[in-house]
């Protein structure tokens, strides 16, 4: 299957991706494993912007051990809770201030009785680094009707805006779609229906997008009803 590249489609809620293994499966009976999720993640702005490769994989076998090399440094990658073995996730240990490009490699082994190995490649790109931008307050969410709200002010560079949400104890962000944004008196007002397969506690923060590149701000948890 080939990779997305897009953060918009390639950040894909943890709840959609459940029909990923068996779609590998039927059609790949190699083992192999592609990112499921895959960014990097802007702390600072300007020539302070240093940025950190977020990196989920997903197998068309269970996994036993993944690592990942970027910039000639190894992270391993460890299981996302709460989800079959068929799924790995890794934060770089280290962020970096001077990439513009540059190859992230994974190689990964199967739980089998006679284990095999796969790997891939994610290209990391930095066009622009994304300008520094506030959120009032803190987002709102409406159980009843399942809608996050917020307002914050324009990121210079963003290409749009979406909705970032961690489930559980998992370490990775993932993206639940584009906000519907309107511009009001200079600030930007989003908003965006929570699917319905997604309940319980979940971590949620506003994120600038350009390109693989993410600057989240306003973190916070809500609890997600099954209505």
């Amino acid at each position: 299957m080939k990779a997305l590249t897009n953060l918009k489609l390639c950040a894909l809620a943890l709840v959609l991706t459940a029909g990923m293994t068996s779609c590998l499966k039927t059609s790949d009976p190699d083992f192999m494993v592609v990112p499921d999720v895959y960014y990097l993640q802007q702390s600072g702005s300007g020539d302070n912007a240093r940025y950190t490769p977020v990196v989920r994989i997903v197998g068309n076998y269970p996994i036993s051990s993944a690592q990942g090399k970027f910039e000639n440094d190894v992270v391993m990658f460890s299981a996302v809770p709460n989800t079959s073995n068929y799924y790995m996730e890794a934060i770089y240990v280290s962020s970096v201030d001077t990439v513009t490009s540059g190859i992230f490699t994974i190689s990964a082994t199967s739980a089998e009785e006679t284990p095999r190995s796969a790997s891939n490649q994610i290209l990391f790109k930095v066009s622009k680094p994304l300008g520094d931008f506030e959120v009032e307050g803190e987002l709102k969410y409406d159980d009843q009707t399942r809608v996050v709200t917020g307002t914050w002010s324009a990121s210079e560079n963003a290409e749009g805006y979406v909705l970032m949400y961690q489930a559980g104890s998992s370490n990775t962000f993932a993206s639940l779609g584009e906000l519907k944004t309107t511009n009001k008196d200079g600030k930007l007002e989003g908003t965006l229906t929570l699917p319905s397969g997604l309940s319980g506690t979940v971590r949620i923060a506003v994120a600038a997008v350009n390109g693989q590149v993410c600057l989240m701000k306003a973190s916070r948890s809500i609890t997600v009803g099954t209505n």
